[in-house]
């Protein structure tokens, strides 16, 4: 229930966030884009191939094997992480677009509250997967086909493709934060469930909470304010009130 409720939190502050972007300036929105960094691993058996992404491009940063002597590949990710500065960025599996599903249904709009569990029940009516054998994820699409519905992009890979490159990324040290599709803008999607998240806490997840927790703030001080000043008002008007029946009550 706790992973549960930890991917329920996570994708609606995702989805917040992403909403509150929208409302900031385009050379805001730009520059943040610009500043994140990210490892991308990209699944090419029998080998990983290693990129830094930065400023929205991509500079490759090797091969690694995969079957091959973790601990001599470790030092030599370590090296490249420490060449390319990525120490402590966000780590994302990239699964190749022939080795995914993605495909385009339709839900109804109250599933907009838990997707994630909405559309694990309709997989096998929209695939020829069940849950347990694949990673998913879906994005609510903008507008509205019909009243009461809305349509999403669902991203589907199997685990026997994608559970090879994940240990591989483990053994080497590498915690993966997000598996997403190629060709995807990174933080489309994450197709990978809260259970399988690192249990650390990165720099960019502590900064995605800390500024969820301030557009909470902030919504919390607009829906109140107004309440404030009306008790505000009501209180000076109880002043006066007071005052004028004293007043009264002297003469």
């Amino acid at each position: 229930r706790m992973a549960e409720l930890t991917d329920i939190l996570r994708r609606f502050f995702s989805w917040w966030l992403g909403e509150l972007s929208q409302l900031a300036p385009a050379r805001l929105r730009a520059a943040v884009a610009r500043g994140r960094s990210a490892l991308l691993v990209t699944l090419a058996p029998p080998a990983l191939k290693l990129a830094a992404y930065r400023g929205g491009e991509l500079r490759p940063l090797g091969e690694v094997l995969i079957g091959a002597e973790p601990r001599a590949e470790r030092s030599r990710i370590k090296a490249m992480l420490a060449s390319a500065g990525l120490g402590g960025a966000e780590v994302a599996l990239v699964v190749a677009r022939e080795l995914a599903l993605r495909k385009v249904i339709e839900l109804p709009a109250a599933a907009t509250e838990n997707l994630r569990e909405v559309i694990s029940f309709e997989l096998d009516r929209h695939t020829p997967f069940q849950p347990a054998d694949v990673y998913f994820d879906g994005r609510i699409r903008p507008g509205q086909p019909r009243p009461g519905r809305i349509e999403v992009d669902l991203a589907v890979a199997p685990r026997s493709a994608v559970e090879p490159g994940l240990a591989t990324l483990r053994s080497l040290g590498l915690s993966p934060d997000r598996l997403c599709v190629a060709g995807e803008p990174l933080a489309a999607m994450n197709l990978l469930p809260a259970s399988e998240l690192p249990s650390g806490t990165s720099l960019s997840r502590r900064l995605s909470f800390g500024l969820a927790l301030v557009a909470v703030s902030l919504l919390l001080a607009s829906a109140y304010l107004p309440l404030w000043r009306m008790q505000d008002q009501l209180g000076m008007v109880e002043d006066q009130a007071v005052t004028v029946l004293q007043s009264d009550r002297l003469r």
